[in-house]
């Protein structure tokens, strides 16, 4: 029983996946769409200049490494808490059994599919992969102690950020930050590296989005609206004063970094929102990334175009998602 962690997702990735080979919309949007986007992605990068295509590459390694690492923390603090094995997530040997080979594994993809979609040295990517790796680690840890470390006497995260003073506070903070990074020097684009790094924290931090809660919330009435507010306050509040600080100083490159982070973000977010009302979340994930994908070739091409896709895909979500009443499975 050593591997039953190991095991038992094998089972639910099996289970997913003949669920997804039933559903012919699923199944069409799997074997056409994604190899389409790889495709389209390695033409693009194939036209830039190859130190820009390095930089491109690497952060969007450097991001989906970190989001790994995260999930995979994440998936073994679920089995040690509310799994039906929590028993064996217990064990000390279940990093060696169950979290080495996911992340392995998931790592291994990850840097054989970067590198042939770019067309570049895999030693290139190991470094950015190795070091969001360890941030999304970090990151997990640190979702997981925060919320501890803030229980008690004082209000729980979500009642203690809903207030206006809280959300000032935030707000105080972010700018803050936006301060503190704009008086780092700009060799070697330090600035850069650290207002990413806080763009990226903010990400995984407060750019969830749980399709159930969407669901059931549908369900009892709550209008996409006030899904948006309760759940785009925060990114607004750690983002656009961290941004408008750093324009203020007129550090472009960090304050382009944030600015990408303040607007992509909460779309991204009202994207994800709009289409779980509206489609299943596997479906829902697939549309809202093709739409993202026409977004940024748009705005690469002809700015005002990506911006006029993420409207329209809003849209027709909000539309599809009218009225929408669930039932609960």
């Amino acid at each position: 029983m050593r591997f039953a962690l190991l095991r038992h997702d094998a089972a639910i990735a099996g289970a997913l996946a003949r669920q997804v080979a039933e559903r012919w919309r699923d199944l069409l949007t799997l074997l056409v769409a994604l190899p389409i986007l790889a495709l389209f992605a390695r033409v693009w990068l194939a036209q830039l200049v190859v130190d820009r295509r390095e930089i491109i590459v690497g952060v969007a390694g450097f991001v989906i490494a970190a989001t790994l690492a995260k999930a995979v923390a994440e998936r073994l603090d679920y089995h040690r808490t509310e799994g039906a094995l929590a028993h064996h997530a217990q064990r000390s040997s279940v990093l060696l059994s169950f979290v080495l080979p996911l992340l392995a594994g998931g790592l291994a993809i990850l840097l054989a599919g970067m590198a042939s979609i770019a067309g570049l040295p895999s030693i290139s990517l190991a470094g950015w992969i190795a070091a969001g790796t360890a941030l999304g680690l970090l990151l997990a840890v640190a979702a997981n102690f925060v919320p501890r470390f803030m229980a008690g006497p004082m209000p729980t995260p979500p009642r203690m950020l809903g207030h206006r003073r809280e959300m000032g506070l935030v707000a105080v903070f972010s700018a803050a930050v936006g301060l503190a990074c704009a008086l780092l020097p700009s060799q070697n684009h330090l600035d850069g590296l650290v207002a990413g790094g806080y763009a990226l924290a903010v990400v995984v931090l407060a750019g969830q989005v749980d399709a159930t809660a969407v669901r059931y919330m549908a369900m009892v009435g709550h209008s996409a609206a006030t899904m948006l507010r309760k759940s785009l306050t925060i990114q607004l509040a750690l983002l656009v004063p961290f941004a408008a600080v750093l324009a203020l100083a007129q550090d472009w490159m960090a304050a382009s970094v944030a600015a990408i982070a303040a607007i992509g973000l909460p779309c991204i977010t009202a994207l994800r929102i709009l289409a779980y009302r509206a489609f299943g979340r596997i479906l829902a994930d697939w549309l809202v990334s093709i739409f993202i994908a026409i977004a940024a070739y748009l705005t690469l091409t002809l700015p005002p175009l990506g911006v006029l896709a993420i409207l329209a895909a809003m849209v027709w979500f909000a539309r599809k998602g009218t009225g929408t009443r669930w039932l609960i499975a």
